[in-house]
């Protein structure tokens, strides 16, 4: 295995993967036990020190809130597909919301699924030590800064724009210009923010930047083409 990921047991001296809280030989802890995430504690870390916050989300034994945050991604998803959408539609756009959210949590699952399952594959060939459950754990909380748009960003672009926010008859941004471009830039700003979230996520698996970028590259393009081919449901 990668000697990258693996730590010394300091009492016998034995290689373990350096998730490990106990060593496989003699049972020496090798770091402090994280039973749990503290969610408020990883949203500060993931702004002020994201390779910390990255390494107590693998260290913790359980990976609470991925779940909740899951389903607030799955709504984001939908919202960012459906401004893709804005450009193709007629002058109104008819579809069931209760059956496209179902949709988007259904196809949602499988493209984190699949994005986390080639990531998690490519780094055993790499033989390097990592579990799947921390790959997926790591790719849903690096789109912190997409749930804040969502919480935050979102609402206000509702209470600006209102019916007109997701129309093409005007666009929104003939209604008020220099609020559209300050929104969107701040959207824009934490699509890029998530994605070196992501690139730190991948480090933290202990893999080099190279490689951290190319794969993080590769899971916003495979996330950006469901995005954008999901948007016929709104057509």
């Amino acid at each position: 295995m990668n000697k990258v990921s693996l730590i010394v047991c300091p009492n016998c001296k034995n290689e373990n993967p350096y998730f490990n809280l106990n060593c496989s030989e003699c049972k020496y802890f090798l770091r402090d036990r994280i039973p749990n995430i503290n969610l408020g504690e990883i949203i500060l870390s993931l702004i002020e020190s994201p390779k910390s916050a990255f390494e107590k989300i693998i260290f913790s034994e359980n990976k609470n809130y991925v779940f909740v945050l899951f389903i607030l991604l799955s709504i984001r998803f939908f919202i960012l597909s459906r401004f893709m959408s804005v450009p193709f539609i007629g002058k109104n756009s008819d579809f069931d919301l209760i059956l496209t959210l179902l949709y988007f949590l259904s196809t949602s699952a499988v493209v984190i699924f699949m994005i986390s399952y080639a990531t998690f594959f490519l780094i055993k060939k790499l033989k390097m030590f990592v579990r799947l459950k921390d790959v997926i754990s790591i790719i849903i909380y690096s789109f912190f800064p997409s749930l804040i748009a969502l919480c935050l960003l979102y609402p206000i672009e509702l209470t600006v724009f209102g019916n007109y926010l997701f129309s093409n008859n005007p666009y929104p941004y003939l209604i008020k210009k220099n609020v559209f471009y300050i929104l969107s830039g701040l959207e824009i700003f934490m699509i890029i923010w998530s994605i070196l979230l992501n690139i730190k996520g991948m480090q933290s698996l202990k893999l080099n930047l190279g490689i951290s970028f190319m794969i993080s590259l590769l899971n916003y393009s495979i996330i950006t083409l469901f995005l954008y081919y999901s948007r016929i449901i709104f057509i």
